[in-house]
């Protein structure tokens, strides 16, 4: 018969210095408030604990675990260490409250979860939270119906949408994320929700000081997961002395915060590509554009980028947005516009916006500061252009627009053909096609180059060229490659 310990409607204290041991096939049964209080003493369970309503109570001045081989579940838990803190050496989960008076509760790579119908975080601040440089998450599961300022758990991620989510996971972590302008704040956000697309979701991000991790507060930003990307939104709003972020996001996963990194919003447009009033999507179309930048294997030289993927499903866009073709920008020194200073692959869409690597977001450049740069904008089988005089970047997205006028490019002296060709007849401007070679030269070289490689025709494909972008290797290239490289054309990018 296994042991029996019922305690009922009744305080139990204990100050052992040591601990208080479940052993195993023991019944541990406490029935109402205010239940166990452990003075300098930790919990070991290898038995079976029924909390009933009760409350668990950590007191003292001295570290304090909970372990044992069962997972423990607590109706309640208040944390009220006079300092140092609660260690978790065993996953817990608490039904109702989990309360923070003074001292902290450090996860140590285990799970807290929270009960679905009650459990929720009472009372954390900054001299009383949980912490979790080591791993471990807390865990609430929420039904989220057209949330309006919903915190689930009290975790810190408030919620706002007219869509339903459903049943979401929301895991909060507080281990530091590599990003590609260093590193995060000591906390994340990990938001699987049943129904993920087209919330148009507010988020609210809060934080404690205590985990801003040397990062300025009034640069923090939201930085999202997508697939092995880390995607840099521009806030809607930040507010320090409030200590949140909010943003807005159509899909959610894991999100952070960071200081943000460099912005820019370009509009371009490929003269092979072009028809009527904006570019075609055909190697889109023809699911030959891969998920990998082009660039590197094509020989660009790289400065802090490279090996740029993106996921599968930004190429299912279709319309204005649908994805043209990779592009390859450009910073370059103001000073000395021979100088490159970082390089970044990056997606063109069918109506000219030039975005990262989410298909949606401005163009982020990491690990660079908010100065003056030439912008130089490139593709494999076009002429690449730059601007004329350095721009202002920040992290605040700044937008320019090549397309407008000839003007836009920087006109190199001395060559007989413009810096970029209007591609519409009417005042729309963009890069030259037709230089196969990758060397910012239309001339014989590409001709031969593109006339080897369309015989035999081939379809379904992703090669240089292709010089009108249709996903196709045929006499309609050899023809316009005959035709741009009459009179040879060179590349207005640098001296």
């Amino acid at each position: 018969m296994k042991p029996l310990f019922t305690a009922i409607a009744c305080l139990l204290s204990l100050s052992a210095n040591g601990q208080l041991h479940i052993g195993s096939g023991t019944h541990l049964v406490v029935q109402g408030q205010p239940g166990i209080v452990l003075h300098n003493t930790s919990w070991d369970n290898d038995g079976t604990f029924s909390a009933d309503s009760s409350r668990v109570v950590f007191r003292g001045a001295q570290t304090d675990s909970v372990s044992g081989t069962s997972e423990t579940l607590f109706f309640q838990l208040s944390v009220e260490k006079a300092s140092d803190s609660l260690r978790l050496a065993q996953a817990i989960q608490v039904e109702d409250s989990l309360f923070f008076v003074s001292g902290t509760l450090a996860l140590e790579g285990r799970n807290l979860t929270l009960g679905t119908d009650h459990g929720v975080l009472v009372g954390e601040s900054e001299t009383s939270r949980i912490t979790g440089a080591n791993g471990g998450e807390v865990v609430k599961v929420a039904i989220l119906n057209a949330p309006s300022s919903e915190n689930p758990g009290n975790l810190g991620m408030t919620i706002t949408s007219a869509a339903i989510p459903g049943p979401t996971v929301i895991r909060r972590g507080h281990q530091l994320k590599s990003l590609p302008n260093g590193t995060s704040i000591q906390r994340y956000y990990d938001i699987s929700p049943a129904t993920n697309t087209g919330l148009n979701a507010t988020i609210v991000f809060s934080y404690f000081d205590a985990e801003l991790n040397g990062q300025t507060e009034t640069n923090l930003e939201s930085w999202h997961q997508t697939g092995t990307n880390w995607i840099n939104r521009e806030p809607d709003a930040t507010y320090d002395l409030a200590n949140t972020v909010e943003v807005t996001l159509d899909t959610l996963g894991m999100a952070t915060l960071a200081e943000g990194a460099l912005k820019v919003q370009p509009v371009v447009f490929l003269q092979g590509a072009f028809s009527g009033t904006q570019m075609t999507d055909g190697l889109r179309s023809a699911g030959v554009i891969p998920t990998t930048e082009p660039y590197s294997a094509l020989g660009f030289p790289q400065q802090g980028g490279g090996g740029e993927t993106i996921e599968a499903s930004v190429l299912a866009t279709t319309g204005n947005d649908a994805i043209v073709d990779w592009l390859f920008l450009e910073l370059r020194s103001a000073a000395d516009s021979s100088v490159i200073v970082r390089t970044q692959s990056a997606l063109l869409q069918a109506d000219g916006d030039v975005v990262g690597l989410d298909g949606i977001s401005a163009v982020t450049f990491a690990g660079v500061p908010i100065d003056d740069y030439f912008l130089t904008v490139k593709h494999r089988n076009h002429l690449g252009v730059r601007t004329p005089s350095p721009i202002t970047l920040s992290r605040i997205a700044t937008s320019y627009d090549f397309s407008s006028s000839l003007n836009q490019a920087w006109d190199k002296p001395g060559i007989i053909n413009d810096a970029m060709v209007d591609v519409s007849g009417t005042g729309i401007y963009g890069l030259f096609t037709g230089d196969v070679t990758g060397d910012q030269f239309i001339n014989a070289t590409d001709f031969q180059a593109t006339s080897n490689l369309v015989t035999p025709n081939q379809s379904a494909v992703y090669q240089v060229g292709d010089i009108n972008l249709d996903a196709n290797l045929n006499a309609t290239d050899f023809q316009t490659s005959n035709n741009v490289s009459t009179p040879n054309k060179i590349g207005h990018v640098h001296p």
